[in-house]
């Protein structure tokens, strides 16, 4: 995956990292559509208001702290990360390889680039989920990942759209 970041050599590894980082628990195979997804999918989403008023719509003790992730990431330098990324194919060869392309998969993930903030250990990237079982359905988040000790984690998930 390509970054949104400006480091040349940053640029085009970190990426692929922080997927393999984030999905090396799993044990499930996990189905991408082979293109990214473009901004306008996601951007009026994309806002500092929007992430205070959904980061936790139901208050609980595990639910990390907004502040941390708000004091060390400016919406003005994200949002004009997307707007700099042009579309890309996703890099298979990269990743993990239980994370795969989506051939006939009914069941698959759409995610966009990923977002760094100027320091380079936070990222947010949006995904989108599509489930054909009986029914269709589907939903979206951001996810929020943080660099601690070298390694990337989910730091926090933000649910845009449930259908």
């Amino acid at each position: 995956m390509l970054l949104f970041g400006v480091n040349s050599s940053f640029y085009g590894q970190e990426e692929y990292i922080i997927f393999n980082d984030i999905y090396k628990e799993s044990n499930t195979i996990i189905y991408l559509e082979p293109f990214f997804i473009e901004s306008k999918e996601f951007q009026d989403y994309f806002n500092k208001d929007f992430f205070k008023n959904n980061w936790s719509p139901i208050p609980s003790d595990t639910t990390p702290n907004i502040n941390e992730f708000l004091a060390e990431n400016n919406f003005e330098y994200l949002k004009e990360q997307i707007t700099q990324s042009p579309n890309s194919r996703i890099k298979f060869e990269k990743l993990n390889p239980r994370i795969r392309k989506k051939n006939n998969n009914k069941n698959y993930i759409k995610i966009s680039k990923l977002i760094f903030n100027k320091k380079e250990n936070w990222v947010v990237f949006y995904t989108y989920t599509v489930y054909s079982a009986n029914y269709v359905g589907s939903s979206s988040y951001f996810i929020i990942c943080k660099k601690e000790n070298s390694v990337w984690k989910i730091y926090h998930k933000i649910l845009v759209l449930l259908g």
